[in-house]
């Protein structure tokens, strides 16, 4: 992109061009390395994604921005930059009206943050973008539902817990965490406790229907349909239990509540007494269910 210390403004803003019609998830990535690149080696600037852009990274694109949030010294000489890339003010972001990417700098540090957790992603375009770190990021949406209500969160504390257990410092994360936020999060790790738990039960439930030869097929919500009867029985296990079926307009339907589910004894009541049709003698599933949430 460069000879020697001279930059070709051009190459960049021909990127940013490239990027026309492709999906907001490439061209947030894509800018966010070529906004990082430009302003280090204009003014050695080391820009840090956080907010909504770095839930995206570390999901995988589970998450979607609509913007991309940076923190970084010298706000004047960043905001420079991104004119120069074809960005124009528009309240307290900046757009690129072609591209319809916004860009905030919110802060000039990384306030509540620990610069020595950053991870350096590179992107398709060879540019290398800083990224808050996991604990930090994670630490920053748990706050978010504990000071500002935003329940929405959760179930991106709970992606970003699954996708990054073996490399998160759960000791970092309790030392930063003030006493109500070290409270939810004691809530939230029981909570992935017993998840792990159901989904424990979830596996063992499945490797008994395979080495049994009972016909199963799963869903990607978690559903273990069993073909028993004239109609199939949607079971789940995992992240509650419930019992599924269809309807006359072959629509699925739970039996119980569909947010919580049923205790492990109304679950196994309730398969017991649908399955009663079945060809297949339901009292050696309900008993192996029974071993699984028994089991030590």
């Amino acid at each position: 992109m460069t000879e020697g210390n001279t930059l070709n403004l051009n190459l960049y803003k021909e990127i940013l061009r490239s990027l026309e019609g492709k999906t907001l998830r490439e061209k947030n990535i894509r800018v966010a390395g070529v906004i990082t690149d430009y302003v280090k080696k204009k003014h050695d600037i080391d820009l840090i994604v956080v907010g909504g852009l770095s839930v995206e990274i570390y999901t995988s694109g589970g998450y979607t921005t609509e913007d991309i949030d940076f923190v970084g010294p010298g706000h004047d000489e960043i905001m420079q930059c991104l004119v120069d890339l074809g960005f124009s003010r528009k309240g307290k972001d900046s757009v690129h009206e072609r591209l319809q990417v916004y860009v905030e700098v919110p802060n000039s540090v990384l306030s509540g943050g620990d610069i020595n957790k950053i991870q350096k992603i590179t992107t398709e375009d060879g540019f290398i973008v800083n990224l808050i770190g996991i604990e930090d990021i994670f630490c920053d949406r748990l706050r978010a539902v504990v000071h500002w209500k935003e329940e929405y969160q959760l179930p991106w504390l709970v992606e970003l817990y699954i996708s990054h257990y073996d490399e998160m410092d759960f000791e970092y994360i309790e030392s930063v965490l003030t006493p109500a936020e070290k409270e939810y999060y004691d809530k939230f790790m029981r909570m992935m406790t017993e998840q792990e738990e159901a989904y424990s039960h979830h596996e063992f439930f499945k490797q008994f229907l395979q080495k049994n030869g009972i016909i199963f097929s799963e869903s990607a919500d978690s559903i273990i349909w069993l073909y028993l009867k004239s109609e199939p029985i949607g079971v789940r296990l995992y992240p509650f239990q419930n019992i599924y079926f269809y309807d006359k307009d072959d629509e699925i339907v739970p039996f119980g509540d569909d947010e919580v589910g049923m205790t492990p004894d109304e679950f196994i009541a309730k398969l017991q007494y649908y399955g009663y049709e079945s060809s297949y003698d339901m009292s050696v599933i309900c008993n192996e269910l029974r071993r699984i949430y028994t089991a030590e």
